[in-house]
């Protein structure tokens, strides 16, 4: 299977989230969303560089939504 990039993960995210929540009237839907594609991404960068690289990445996602 070929790896999907963390930055369409991120996008679809937050952007796919907000909006699938909005649509849909239903927070937690979109909360899903968000939660699984930004687990996808964290592996995605935990493989990549490590928890050090990971953690601070997964921080900023979650800042992002409340934003």
């Amino acid at each position: 299977m070929a790896r999907i990039p963390s930055s369409l993960l991120v996008a679809t995210g937050l952007v796919g989230g907000f909006e699938l929540a909005r649509s849909s009237g239903r927070r937690e839907v979109g909360g899903a969303l968000f939660a699984a594609t930004g687990a996808l991404a964290a592996r995605q960068w935990a493989r990549g560089g490590g928890a050090r690289r990971a953690v601070p990445l997964a921080a900023l996602y979650v800042a992002a939504m409340g934003g």
